[in-house]
């Protein structure tokens, strides 16, 4: 399972074993394949040399949007695929009799749910916590109820203590409803069908709303977000975490409130074909 793993961001050395793992499986006649991941444009020289290996080697590379295709490509990397997410394979169905998760029976029903992923990667870099407060407050002023929802918690990067962090020094994020627990994919599907807008620092939030047809804006890290945004012909809606970001994230979402019929359209056109592209993950290998 390629994700965020391949290209070296998040370590050199368990690139290049799994690199070397899918040439080493293919070279002793199995076939394999990496399934959907990103790729930055700014892999070390060997995460590059194994990757090259890899695909000469026969290895079915899985490119999870049109940016890392390009840029694999331009490394002069061989059997890539065009694919999607893995997660744009996720069944919908399965959240059809799932009850909303306890924290919803707050809603009330005429409120519109604006929901917002503090990323705590992003924070180990930058202080986002007056950036979150521009556009919280604007949320606000567009008449929203935000929830603020954590995507990942561990050791090292924790959701769940930047918004912690955040609620301290910001009053629009103490008047917000926050979630302080990890839930399911499932669970968080089932948020996500029942907000207007979701603004996240994490690539697979995004993706889930996505999947239910409703309007992102992600906040782009390790190169992984612009190509999901081309994917729906919206790469405005990616925006760089950068000093500032909280301004620009707020006109943007002045812009989508109205023309919110437009980016709705784009998502729900384009979701057919991205799923498509995520079922090239898991076809059969044609015989060689």
């Amino acid at each position: 399972m390629g994700a965020d793993i391949m290209d070296g961001g998040y370590g050199i050395h368990s690139s290049v074993v799994e690199w070397n793992l899918a040439r080493t499986v293919q070279d002793a006649g199995i076939p394999a394949r990496v399934l959907g991941f990103s790729w930055n444009g700014r892999a070390p020289k060997e995460v590059v040399r194994q990757a090259r290996l890899a695909g000469h080697s026969g290895v079915r590379i899985l490119s999870r949007d049109p940016d890392s295709h390009k840029r694999l490509l331009d490394d002069d990397i061989e059997s890539i695929v065009q694919s999607s997410d893995m997660v744009f394979s996720f069944l919908d169905d399965l959240t059809i009799h799932m009850p909303a998760p306890a924290i919803m029976n707050w809603q009330n029903p005429e409120e519109k749910l604006a929901v917002v992923n503090i990323s705590g990667l992003i924070g180990a870099t930058i202080d986002q916590n007056v950036e979150y407060e521009h556009f919280l407050a604007a949320l606000e002023e567009l008449g929203y109820k935000c929830l603020l929802l954590p995507h990942v918690s561990h050791s090292n990067v924790n959701d769940i203590a930047a918004i912690a962090q955040l609620r301290v020094e910001s009053a629009a994020a103490r008047r917000a409803i926050f979630i302080d627990t990890l839930l399911s994919p499932a669970e968080v599907l089932s948020i996500v069908k029942r907000s207007e807008v979701v603004v996240t620092g994490r690539m697979h939030l995004s993706i889930l709303a996505l999947l239910a047809g409703r309007p992102v804006i992600a906040l782009a890290t390790q190169g992984k977000v612009s190509g999901l945004m081309r994917l729906f012909d919206l790469p405005d809606h990616c925006v760089e975490p950068t000093e500032g970001f909280g301004k620009r994230v707020a006109r943007l979402l002045v812009h989508l409130e109205a023309n919110r019929h437009t980016v709705i359209t784009k998502v729900t056109s384009n979701l057919p074909t991205v799923r498509r592209l995520s079922q090239k993950n898991f076809e059969l290998f044609e015989s060689r």
